[in-house]
């Protein structure tokens, strides 16, 4: 399975809505010249299979008009040369992040089909560019959703290793995270509703939203004494919430792992 084909499902509706609203059949293939998703018409008259040189002239050109197919110098070597069922397509790469990553087509069966595109060349142009810029941008955010849950799901695994109360907050003191060892803590309670207003009494809750760092302090919650280690989170020089673990018994100097004594903050710029 290449890459685009994991995009199938979204590229479907798009295909549908370019379909009945230009009567117009469409093709997406990847950079393989592998058929992804197209048109039923398409698939009927073309079948799954593409010229592959025709796709990468298509990428290494960016885009490429095809007036007279079958008669082209592209097409030479396609199984439809001479024969071409198209009668007019309208080709685009597309790229995320300046990379390409497959190919669009705008293609026609019928002579009225190519008289609307030929005479109409600026329009049906400027539609594919913008199609293929939305098609690129989906790709990119569904790409970084799916980058962040990855992380998400590190950083929960992360801190489920210790024993310790962790927990993350945002620079608003909202709780984002928490280990399996802080929701038992905070059973009584909706742990995720949780500021740090209603966790830390008014002193330690202060220092913590002003980005400093506190170790191994004193603290009740609820019925028990717990010691609190806090640490910023800093991005860009900004505040942008705390990393803080409670635990049931002080660290001591002597059983500290070796660290840099002049961190202060954890630095999401060197991440």
């Amino acid at each position: 399975m290449s890459y685009l084909s994991n995009y199938e499902s979204m590229f479907k509706p798009i295909i549908r809505v370019i379909n009945h609203s230009l009567n117009l059949e469409c093709a997406i293939f990847d950079t393989e010249s592998n058929l992804v998703s197209c048109s039923p018409l398409y698939l009927k008259r073309k079948g799954n299979s593409v010229h592959a040189p025709f796709i990468e002239e298509v990428i290494n050109n960016g885009k490429t008009l095809v007036n007279k197919p079958g008669y082209m110098k592209s097409c030479i070597g396609c199984r439809f040369k001479d024969h071409c069922p198209a009668t007019i397509e309208l080709l685009k790469c597309i790229k995320v992040e300046d990379n390409p990553i497959g190919v669009i087509a705008l293609t026609s069966f019928t002579k009225s089909g190519h008289d609307k595109i030929t005479n109409n060349i600026e329009v049906y142009t400027s539609i594919l560019d913008e199609l293929t810029s939305m098609m690129a941008n989906m790709i990119y955010y569904q790409e970084q959703m799916h980058k962040t849950l990855a992380l998400e799901e590190i950083l929960q695994c992360t801190l489920n290793i210790s024993d310790d109360s962790m927990i993350i907050t945002d620079k608003l003191g909202a709780v984002s995270y928490g280990n399996d060892s802080a929701l038992k803590l905070f059973s009584y309670c909706s742990f995720y509703t949780q500021t740090l207003d209603q966790i830390f009494p008014e002193e330690i809750k202060n220092k913590i939203m002003e980005g400093k760092k506190i170790e191994n302090e004193l603290v009740r919650i609820k019925n028990e004494f717990l010691f609190v280690t806090s640490v910023p989170i800093i991005h860009d020089g900004n505040f942008m919430g705390t990393a803080i673990k409670l635990s049931e018994h002080h660290e001591s100097k002597y059983r500290k792992k070796a660290t840099n004594r002049s961190e202060n903050s954890i630095n999401l710029d060197a991440i």
